[in-house]
């Protein structure tokens, strides 16, 4: 995907490269599209529509990244308790 996009990996200052964004670029990012939201939704709706005519099994399957997806779950702890 970076290939196709053009993105090239940033290198570091000890040589390595950082394949992905820092999370502060998608904070911000995610900042800046809250400021169309309006708009952003009118073209996902288009899209989905569209969509849903060239391709009959079209929202069968969803598939996301769940960066900016809030999650109030708990973490397991470290320590296995016994149940019962």
């Amino acid at each position: 995907m970076r290939q196709a996009c053009r993105i090239e990996p940033k290198v570091k200052k000890d040589g390595t490269k950082q394949l992905a964004p820092d999370k502060s670029v998608f904070t911000r990012f995610k900042q800046r599209l809250e400021n169309h939201m309006e708009f952003l939704v009118n073209i996902f709706e288009e899209l989905r529509e569209e969509l849903k005519e060239t391709l009959p099994n079209f929202g069968e399957n969803l598939v996301l990244d769940g960066k900016i997806i809030e999650s109030y779950a708990n973490r397991p702890t470290k320590e296995h308790k016994k149940d019962g």
